[in-house]
């Protein structure tokens, strides 16, 4: 049998010593750590009550900034010649030593740093090779802003965002405080979302009218600091892009109420100003102006249904001359919102300047050719398409009113012509929204797409 072999004294008293030496490092350790959490929980409660007492301080400081009558006695208010921005630092220090350091810092006597930013104002017009306007209805547009500087303190840049209104919008304001106010839609910026593409440091912007037809563009301007702080955002005033459906060189003239601006008044009060011109929108420059004296507005809005127009109304002996460029016309296309109030149906409210051409709510006259349109009511809202279409030696003349049926006669005189040069609009107690005249006899879908429009944007 072998032996067993255990430690020898030797080993034990040598295992002894390795295993003291140890616990005696893990021991030292172990105390070291302790000592450190002990300084580290003191130093955290030190630097805590530390900043509760400054924070307290910089709340008395700001609460007695912001009294009536504030009492800063005890305070020492900042000395030294600082600048942050360009802009002197006015401040009161606030210091409050700890056990282990001190926390100082300066409290602002404004809540925040004075930064200057300049202003300024903004306005945009749609452009169509020289001429410029508010509104507009060609197919290939740019529209631009135009801004004025007005504190030009720190001024750097300006940034630019465009705007378009949602679509269903056929009525402009005639107000240039309604977009941003809301009583007439499309209203800012509840009613515009962004346009994606257009945005930067370009003040212009190109576009197709077909992709905006019936809306309102509008363009929010940001200038911006030397110091990179951004301004107040100036709002533009909105333009608009007709809703025509479709437009051609026989386009000849477009009168909307609803597009009257501010400049077409001869006075503006209280909304009940003389308009002494109705611009043509085409910018054909057949614009109709007032005989004898003027065409007063007859509401700001004028309800026809869920949709909303400005409406010119007629009174007292007062008329218009419209279109002192149109050409005669042996075929034409012509369109109109009317309202003949409650006077008689027989009353002409169009007439060409030789008086061969008359329109009345329940007649239509053309040389010795007369249409009786038959018991249309007065007093309320309608639509009148008319289209004369000359064919070899005669010729046919359609009339719709609303979504009637179409009314025609035929003509056995091929030398009939409408002469329109300074044709006469409006008589007592007439009101117009609208006229649209074409230099030739539409087709049954051009002249349909315009009638959906007109019928859709009056609600009839």
């Amino acid at each position: 049998m072998k032996k067993r072999k255990g430690f020898s004294l030797v080993e034990a008293i040598i295992s002894v010593v390795l295993l003291g030496v140890v616990s005696l490092i893990l021991i030292t350790g172990i105390m070291t750590s302790y000592k450190f959490l002990m300084q580290t929980k003191f130093l955290t409660s030190d630097a805590y009550s530390a900043m509760q007492e400054t924070e307290n301080l910089i709340k008395d400081i700001r609460t007695e900034l912001n009294s009536p009558d504030p009492d800063l006695t005890g305070y020492t208010v900042w000395g030294r010649d600082l600048r942050l921005f360009g802009a002197p630092v006015n401040a009161y220090e606030v210091c409050v030593d700890g056990e282990y350091g001190t926390i100082w810092t300066l409290v602002g006597k404004n809540s925040y740093a004075s930064l200057p930013t300049p202003s300024i104002i903004i306005s945009a017009a749609l452009v169509n090779g020289n001429f410029e306007g508010t509104s507009w209805l060609n197919s290939d547009l740019s529209v631009k802003s135009t801004e004025t500087v007005v504190d030009n303190t720190e001024y750097m840049m300006t940034t630019y965002r465009w705007y378009v209104s949602k679509e269903g919008y056929y009525i402009s304001s005639n107000d240039e405080s309604d977009y941003l106010s809301g009583d007439q839609y499309p209203a800012y910026p509840t009613d515009y979302t962004a346009i994606n593409s257009a945005m930067g440091t370009s003040s212009t912007m190109s576009l197709s009218a077909n992709d905006y037809l019936g809306r309102h563009v509008l363009i929010a301007a940001t200038p911006v600091a030397t110091s990179g702080k951004m301004g107040t955002p100036a709002i533009s005033n909105s333009v608009y892009i007709s809703g025509l459906p479709y437009t051609s060189t026989s386009l000849k003239m477009h009168l909307d109420a609803s597009l009257i601006s501010l400049e077409d008044y001869e006075t503006y009060l209280a909304g009940s100003g003389t308009v002494n011109r109705w611009t043509d929108f085409t910018g054909n420059g057949n614009d109709a102006v007032t005989w004898p004296s003027g065409a007063m507005i007859l509401n700001t809005t004028c309800e026809f249904g869920d949709s909303y127009a400005n409406a010119l109304g007629f009174d007292s002996g007062i008329s218009m001359t419209a279109g002192s460029n149109l050409p005669s016309m042996s075929a034409f296309t012509m369109f109109l919102a009317v309202n003949c109030g409650p006077g008689s149906a027989g009353n002409v409210f169009m007439k060409d300047t030789t008086d061969s051409f008359r329109l009345s709510l329940n007649q239509l006259t053309f040389g010795t050719n007369s249409l009786m349109l038959g018991n249309v009511p007065s007093d309320v809202w309608h639509v009148f398409g008319i289209s004369v279409m000359k064919s070899g030696e005669g010729g046919r003349i359609s009339v719709r009113i609303d979504n009637g049926a179409v009314q025609e006669m035929q003509m056995n005189d091929s030398n009939l012509t409408a002469h329109f040069a300074n044709m006469l609009i409006g008589t007592d107690g007439v009101s117009l929204a609208e006229i649209i005249l074409y230099e030739e006899a539409l087709d049954y879908g051009n002249y349909d797409k315009v009638w959906s429009y007109l019928t859709a944007k009056y609600g009839l």
